[in-house]
């Protein structure tokens, strides 16, 4: 009976919980897209590479977007972070990770004031020598730690917190596929970019 009334309880918590978030995000003004508007976003982003066996990185950002229309327009970003790769070879094989410079450039589409979908493609540089986290004694080959260069699609879901004056805190979510990979290598990435959005006046 105490566990029933118990459950009862958190649910009602829950649901107040959601709603006050629900209502707070609808009465907050968000992003509406306009010829020339520029917007910058700063911020910090925890990302990790699938089935990596890594733990999940911290990394910084930041995000430009102008807009072109009514609907959304150009974005393009530079994130700075320690990236993981894995190849496996049967019972065997190689994690290494290396310090990237990635410079998404694409669109975003703004669906409404708070919520906006993205597609880029995205350019990772190497910066620093890569380090090997963990390789099998046997294995010969290497990851695209080594390599300088790595290209790749990534989409992005974005909401937008809250709105005061020229000044948003946005919630950015992104998956990175690889088009770089060599067989049997792990490189796609998801990840969750948290910044301060400053609005400026329109650009004509």
């Amino acid at each position: 009976m105490f566990t029933y009334l118990y459950l009862n309880l958190c649910l009602m918590n829950s649901f107040r919980i959601f709603l006050f978030i629900f209502i707070f995000a609808n009465v907050c003004m968000g992003h509406s897209p306009d010829r020339g508007l520029l917007t910058v976003s700063p911020g910090t982003f925890v990302h990790q590479t699938i089935n990596s066996d890594t733990n999940a990185l911290f990394g910084l950002g930041v995000i430009a977007e102008m807009d072109f229309s009514v609907v959304g327009g150009i974005e393009a970003g530079f994130f700075y972070f320690l990236k993981s790769y894995k190849r496996t070879f049967g019972s065997t094989s190689i994690v290494q990770q290396v310090r990237k410079l990635a410079i998404p450039v694409g669109y975003r589409v703004w669906l409404t004031k708070r919520v906006s979908l993205g597609l880029f493609f995205n350019s990772l540089f190497s910066n620093g020598a890569h380090q090997t986290v963990y390789s099998d004694p046997s294995i010969t080959e290497y990851t695209l730690a080594q390599d300088i260069p790595e290209y790749g699609l990534e989409g992005s879901v974005q909401l937008e917190l809250f709105n005061h004056n020229n000044l948003s805190l946005l919630l950015d979510g992104r998956y990175f596929y690889s088009i770089s990979v060599r067989s049997k290598e792990q490189a796609d990435m998801y990840s969750l970019f948290v910044a301060l959005k400053f609005i400026f006046p329109k650009m004509r």
